[in-house]
């Protein structure tokens, strides 16, 4: 079994997050099982299609304002559960990243999308959970 130390899901987001924003599909990427399953709403929404979700990163990315922050973020023992609030789509996104870990490396494995609301203007000024942003 392997020992490896487990490490801060909060950290390995933020690291999803920063690549999302920063629009690097190759940076997603390494942050994602080569498995990785998206539930929406309790049914399964994507799987084993690499290429519908490379469009659909590139698809969000062209709208204008397409960046997320954090204003809402849990750890649990396997992954976190944040509100991602969507500022290109002015919505908020309740979501559970589960992690495990594959050839020596901590991967998301799962995206379950439990809710999506939309949001005021108030809301989207709503601050990062890391500060100063």
């Amino acid at each position: 079994m392997d020992q490896s130390p487990t490490p801060s899901f909060q950290t390995l987001y933020h690291q999803y997050i920063d690549a999302f924003n920063a629009h690097s599909w190759e940076g997603v990427q390494a942050c994602l099982s080569p498995n990785v399953e998206i539930y929406v709403r309790g049914k399964l929404a994507l799987k084993d299609d690499w290429e519908k979700l490379k469009k659909d990163f590139m698809d969000h990315w062209a709208l204008p304002n397409a960046r997320v922050s954090i204003p809402q973020l849990e750890e649990f023992e396997n992954g976190v559960v944040v509100k991602v609030l969507d500022h290109a789509r002015n919505q908020i996104v309740d979501v559970t990243y589960t992690y495990a870990l594959q050839e020596g490396k901590w991967l998301q494995v799962r995206h379950e999308v439990h809710e999506v609301t939309k949001v005021t203007a108030e809301q989207d000024d709503s601050a990062d959970t890391r500060t100063g942003e």
